[in-house]
C-alpha cells in the first residue's frame, strides 16, 4: 500500500497516514470500470434493465439482476413477487413499483436464448463485484469522515466549499499538522505541483506545467478546484475569466487550484474557517 507522499508529521493521527488516497481512488476506478462492463453486458442481452431504475446499478437494481438474471426469469415472476422483492429491498413507493411492473409486463425481448446464456453469468458476477466495491467504498468513506471530524484541523478543511468528506480528508492528509513544514504558500504550490514553471532557452520562453512535484497531491487539488466551481462564486468567475482568455479547461482548473492553495495555506497555518465573504490573504 502506498501512502501520501510528503507527509512527515510525527504528531499526525496514525489513521490519517494509513487511510490512503490511492486506495480510495483505485477502488473508485475499479468501480467505474466494472460498471461500464455491466452496462455493456446488459445492452447485449437484457436492455430492459437499463430502463427500470433511474440510478443504474443501485443496490436494488444489482440484486434484481442477480435474482432475475434473464428477461424470461423476470417476466415469469408474478406482480406480487416483484412488489415483495422491491419492498424487501427498500424500494417501497407503490407508484414506482407499479411503473416497474408495467414496464416488465409490456416489454418484448428480442435477444436469443444463446445470447442470454452467454451474458447472464458475466452480468451476475459483475453485480456481485460492484456490490462488494460499494460496501468497501462506503466503509472507507465512513473512516475518512471520522478522521476529519476527530482531528483538530479537520473542521478548517471541511469549511472549504465543495470539499465534502473525501476531499477534506485528502487535503488534511496532504497538509498534515506540522506547522513548521512550510514557510510560505509558494513552497506548498511548488511541492504540490499547482505552481507553473518558466521554461526558457535562448530567446524562447514559455510557461509549462510543473512535473517535478507530488503528482498525487496535484490530482487531489485539481479535483477540489473542479468541485469548487459549483459552490464558490469567485472560483466560478475566476475559471470563466481564464476560459475567456483562451485557456483550456485543464489549464484553467490548474490555475484555480493554485489560487486555492494560497487560501488553504492560510486557513491551515492560522487555523481559521473559510468564508466566501472574507478575503484571505496569506503572508508571503
Amino acid at each position: 500500500m502506498q501512502h501520501f507522499i510528503g507527509i512527515d508529521n510525527s504528531s499526525l493521527d496514525h489513521k490519517i497516514r494509513v487511510v490512503d488516497e490511492k486506495d480510495n481512488l483505485k477502488l473508485s476506478q475499479d468501480h467505474a470500470r466494472h460498471l461500464n462492463k455491466l452496462h455493456f453486458a446488459i445492452r447485449q442481452y437484457y436492455p430492459l434493465q437499463e430502463s427500470l431504475f433511474v440510478d443504474f446499478a443501485c443496490t436494488v437494481h444489482l440484486k434484481m439482476i442477480i435474482q432475475y438474471p434473464t428477461c424470461s426469469d423476470l417476466k415469469a415472476a408474478s406482480a406480487d413477487e416483484i412488489r415483495t422483492f422491491l419492498r424487501n429491498n427498500k424500494y417501497g413507493k407503490a407508484v414506482y413499483s407499479e411503473r416497474i411492473i408495467e414496464k416488465i409486463k409490456t416489454y418484448q425481448q428480442h435477444s436469443s436464448p444463446d445470447v442470454e446464456w452467454a451474458y447472464q453469468m458475466e452480468a451476475r458476477c459483475l453485480c456481485t463485484i460492484i456490490q462488494t466495491l460499494n460496501d468497501t467504498l462506503h466503509h472507507i468513506e465512513k473512516q475518512m469522515n471520522a478522521i476529519v471530524d476527530s482531528h483538530q484541523l479537520g473542521k478548517y478543511f471541511q469549511s472549504l466549499p465543495g470539499a465534502g468528506i473525501i476531499l477534506s480528508c485528502k487535503l488534511l492528509a496532504l497538509f498534515g499538522d506540522n506547522k513548521h513544514r512550510f514557510d510560505n504558500y509558494n513552497s506548498v504550490q511548488c511541492l504540490f505541483g499547482t505552481a507553473p514553471k518558466n521554461y526558457q532557452s535562448g530567446i524562447y520562453h514559455k510557461v509549462i506545467m510543473r512535473k517535478a512535484c507530488n503528482k498525487s497531491a496535484r490530482a487531489v487539488l485539481y479535483q477540489f478546484a473542479f468541485s469548487s466551481l459549483q459552490f464558490s462564486q469567485w472560483a466560478r468567475e475566476y475559471y470563466d475569466m481564464q476560459r475567456k482568455k483562451g485557456k483550456t479547461h485543464s489549464v484553467a482548473i490548474r490555475s484555480l487550484s493554485n489560487k486555492w492553495v494560497k487560501i488553504m495555506y492560510k486557513i491551515w497555518k492560522d487555523e481559521i474557517l473559510y468564508c466566501d465573504d472574507k478575503k484571505i490573504i496569506p503572508a508571503a
